[in-house]
């Protein structure tokens, strides 16, 4: 290989490396509720990093966040990876559906998101964590077709009650909507219901 050769193949690798960076996106999560410390605690530190694409379609980040034990903050990394967002049968739609809870006087904070076929919920009271993550497992019939599925718990920490089954079963939901569990009002602030 000749020198212009080697310049060519070079700035041609420049540029895609150059590319690729402007593609990387800075984030910033404010942390709304967080384990590490007690609700309305107002020095949550924020939590960010930057998005580099990968090309096998993943997502690097690579950022800094405040680590309790330590006491300092700490860099990390974590890769994350889109997962087709499904209708749960018999459903033909797909659905996003956010409850929020905020009792900043007795000290809770809770939200409960599902986005189609899975769910998770975060609900803290003072330092108290319960957290629990659902998922959609279809059922499938001879022809691999979907013939029906049930809503699954896959983890669960803590004992305090996460209205969960709310978002899945979406009788008579909407934005707006209260749910009450005890003392415990949950609002449904989010509900967007999609077809592709």
């Amino acid at each position: 290989m000749d020198t212009d050769e080697n310049e060519s193949a070079v700035t041609a690798e420049n540029e895609e490396v150059e590319e690729e960076e402007d593609q990387v996106t800075h984030s910033v999560w404010q942390h709304w509720i967080d384990n590490e410390y007690s609700v309305g605690a107002p020095e949550i530190p924020v939590d960010e990093g930057d998005m580099h694409p990968m090309p096998d379609g993943r997502v690097l980040e690579v950022g800094h966040s405040f680590n309790a034990a330590l006491g300092k903050m700490q860099g990390y990394e974590e890769m994350w990876s889109d997962v087709p967002i499904k209708a749960c049968f018999p459903q033909q739609s797909k659905f996003s559906i956010v409850l929020r809870l905020e009792d900043v006087n007795g000290g809770v904070r809770g939200v409960v998101v599902r986005v189609g076929q899975f769910c998770q919920g975060i609900v803290m009271k003072e330092s108290q964590v319960t957290v629990e993550r659902w998922e959609f497992i279809e059922q499938r019939g001879k022809e691999g077709e979907v013939v029906g599925g049930k809503w699954t718990r896959l983890a669960r920490i803590g004992d305090s009650f996460l209205p969960s089954a709310v978002a899945f079963e979406l009788e008579g939901l909407k934005q707006g909507t209260r749910v009450t569990s005890g003392e415990a009002h949950w609002i449904v602030e989010e509900l967007a219901e999609w077809v592709d």
